[in-house]
């Protein structure tokens, strides 16, 4: 939901949303967007390679991300089973099921919160200069 700000000069409406990018730390290990869709698409597919791949992540990365934060943290992710010949090769342990679940809530609220923030930070904001609009460089 975006704060719709008008402007009384020209009728233009303003748009106003924050953004957003939330890590948590677990000890030093870091946990972001990036690993939570890493490791739902592995719970989807039940391979490390192939999740990886599907949500555009190189294997070096995917592979990477995961063992620094369960380095970092001290807290298993990933249960590995070497030697299936049905290609999946790993599940979610419990932990970073409920790591996922948990930081979902958190990234709701706090998005919710800052929504409303500013909504009633921005409320009486008009743009009183306006930029003329150029074409971007690509």
């Amino acid at each position: 939901m975006s704060a719709s700000l008008s402007n009384k000069t020209d009728k233009k409406q303003e748009i106003i949303r924050p953004e957003m990018r939330t890590w948590l730390y677990v000890n030093d290990g870091a946990f972001g967007l990036g690993i939570k869709n890493l490791l739902l698409s592995i719970d989807k597919i039940g391979n490390i390679k192939l999740a990886a791949g599907e949500i555009g992540m190189s294997y070096s990365k995917a592979y990477s991300l995961l063992n620094h934060f369960e380095n970092d943290s001290g807290c298993r992710l990933i249960d590995r089973h070497h030697g299936r010949t049905s290609g999946n090769n790993a599940t979610l342990t419990k932990t970073a099921k409920d790591l996922i679940a948990k930081y979902d809530v958190m990234t709701a609220k706090t998005q919710e919160f800052m929504q409303n923030e500013v909504e009633m930070t921005f409320a009486d904001f008009e743009a009183k200069d306006h930029a003329e609009k150029k074409p971007r460089r690509r």
